[in-house]
């Protein structure tokens, strides 16, 4: 049983009251926790909710997130939502096969229709989803925004943590890949949602492992627009740092760092860092979504499924 108190890679969602956006020192209040599970669970304990994102439609706050758990490493996107802040629905599976790996559903509304663009890299798509359902419980494929035909050399993770912004009617979709010296970041752009989307002159934006991989979706703050990104320099979740976009044009990009390591490392929630940042206005509150690395060993699940394995039963 020497292994039972190994680690997993774990990560909790909060979702906090904010003075302001780009501020989690000032006056920040959680109000909804979405934790890695108990160590004391000998069910399914969750082992990832993270990559939360908020979004605001018909009244009520909607936060998606990916959710793992420790019989399902696989990722699966979640959803609840609230009307008042205080009361929310149950998780809500609005991924519907489970044969993939789904995470970071960036949820957007674009002309009057809601869609989501998770990470679908392990396929080599980036895909966009349309909901079909006015609470947002469901999401169907619509179309696949850009595919690798082949797999090119050196490539180790493809399509990750994919962002849209609009502006004066034009289209930027940044994306990242994953090679031996780190995350580099793309950019596209396109006329219309569904493409074609071409690379930017820009593109790409910077190749390294602190700022080449999105931490959420583009926050707008006092006139000005910032992309959080995951700082992976040292381990995979370890902090979030924040660019300012300088200049966005279709001939022209650039960005300077804002701020590094944004999460309040000296909490214990964020202790071990994170690597999600995302805001919504509601109810006339600013509100966060932030996830946080969050390592725990599961000793008494891995001590139940070695006492059914010796007694002969089924995990």
């Amino acid at each position: 049983m020497g292994d039972i108190f190994n680690k997993y890679e774990c990560f909790g969602i909060d979702v906090s009251i904010v003075e302001s956006k780009l501020d989690m020192t000032s006056g920040r209040k959680t109000i909804k926790r979405q934790d890695a599970g108990s160590p004391f669970d000998i069910k399914d304990p969750k082992v990832i909710n993270a990559d939360p994102f908020l979004f605001v439609y018909n009244d009520r706050l909607f936060l998606f997130y990916e959710e793992t758990t420790f019989r399902r490493p696989g990722g699966r996107l979640m959803m609840v939502s609230t009307d008042d802040l205080t009361t929310w629905t149950e998780p809500v599976q609005i991924s519907d096969d489970d044969s993939m790996h789904f995470s970071f559903p960036y949820v957007f509304e674009d002309e009057n229709e809601v869609y989501m663009i998770p990470e679908t890299g392990w396929v080599g798509e980036i895909r966009l989803y349309k909901a079909v359902s006015k609470d947002l419980s469901k999401f169907e494929l619509d179309s696949v925004l850009m595919k690798r035909q082949r797999k090119e050399d050196g490539i180790i993770f493809d399509f990750a943590d994919n962002v849209l912004y609009k502006d004066n009617g034009i289209y930027y979709l940044f994306t990242s890949i994953l090679d031996s010296k780190g995350y580099e970041l793309q950019l596209y752009i396109s006329d219309s949602l569904k493409g074609p989307y071409r690379p930017h002159p820009s593109s790409p934006i910077c190749h390294d492992s602190e700022y080449g991989r999105n931490a959420g979706s583009l926050i707008a703050c006092n006139g000005r627009l910032y992309r959080p990104t995951q700082d992976c320099s040292r381990t995979y979740g370890g902090q979030v740092n924040v660019m300012e976009v300088v200049r966005m044009t279709p001939e022209y990009y650039e960005e300077k760092i804002f701020k590094k390591h944004i999460l309040p490392s000296s909490e214990n929630f964020y202790r071990q860092g994170g690597h999600q940042l995302n805001y919504a206005e509601f109810r006339g509150a600013v509100i966060m979504a932030a996830d946080a690395k969050r390592d725990r060993a599961f000793p008494a699940v891995r001590i139940a499924d070695k006492a059914r394995t010796i007694m002969g039963l089924k995990k």
